[in-house]
């Protein structure tokens, strides 16, 4: 992922980490990305809940965006990270919006996490995740980047509650959060776990609300359009 402007605006820097990972994990399905003025877009096909595309600046508009997906005819999704383009008219439908949020939390908790390092755990933590198919989205190769967390709690040996952290550009980027039950506590204590650097994500709905009421700053908007 190459250098931008502005590289110490959080928000910035929280969509490049976004970005980069969804380059990372299309990359594991033999689709890896590239990024042109501002554009990051896979020639697919990706894997399942990412996009093919994302926007990674503010100036980037709809006609760019439209110029960017002729050459992608794979594409069925993209990742709008300012929620500025419209694009009703060229055949997609916004499938929701949601917010990037800087999480923030310095509640004491004796809720401990750990990580993932082995094909097996990995494998369960999928699973605890909701993917019970046969095709798995993580691929063992994760596993070998220093950056990449999957991390999990356990119960009686069992997974109840997890996450994603990436760490690139200054931040820790929270994704893929899931739990059992009282998922306000678990939240708020895998803040904590990642909290070496920002801690940065994006959010919507309910799991928006918790964010914030653990103490999370809403940063700007951002949507996500699939083609219809």
């Amino acid at each position: 992922m190459p250098e931008y402007s502005n590289p110490d605006n959080l928000l910035q820097r929280t969509i490049l980490n976004n970005a980069e990972w969804c380059g990372i994990i299309c990359a594991t399905h033999g689709a890896p990305g590239s990024v042109q003025q501002n554009i990051w877009r896979s020639p697919g096909p990706v894997p399942p809940y990412y996009p093919d595309l994302v926007t990674l600046s503010s100036s980037i508009d709809t006609n760019a965006v439209v110029d960017a997906m002729r050459g992608l005819p794979l594409l069925k999704s993209l990742k709008d990270s300012f929620n500025s383009l419209e694009l009703e008219a060229h055949g997609f439908h916004k499938l929701f919006e949601a917010q990037w949020v800087n999480y923030a939390d310095e509640t004491e908790t004796t809720i401990d996490f750990k990580i993932a390092d082995t094909s097996e755990k990995l494998q369960a933590w999928e699973k605890a995740w909701g993917n019970d198919k046969q095709d798995r989205i993580f691929k063992d190769s994760l596993l070998q980047h220093p950056e990449i967390k999957f991390v999990y709690h356990e119960d009686y040996g069992k997974i109840i509650s997890g996450g994603i952290i990436h760490t690139s550009h200054g931040v820790a980027g929270l994704s893929n959060f899931f739990c059992r039950d009282n998922s306000r506590q678990y939240r708020s204590a895998l803040v904590a776990f990642a909290q070496a650097l920002p801690v940065v994500g994006y959010e919507s709905g309910d799991a928006l609300q918790e964010a914030v009421a653990i103490g999370g700053k809403k940063m700007g908007p951002l949507s996500v359009w699939v083609k219809v």
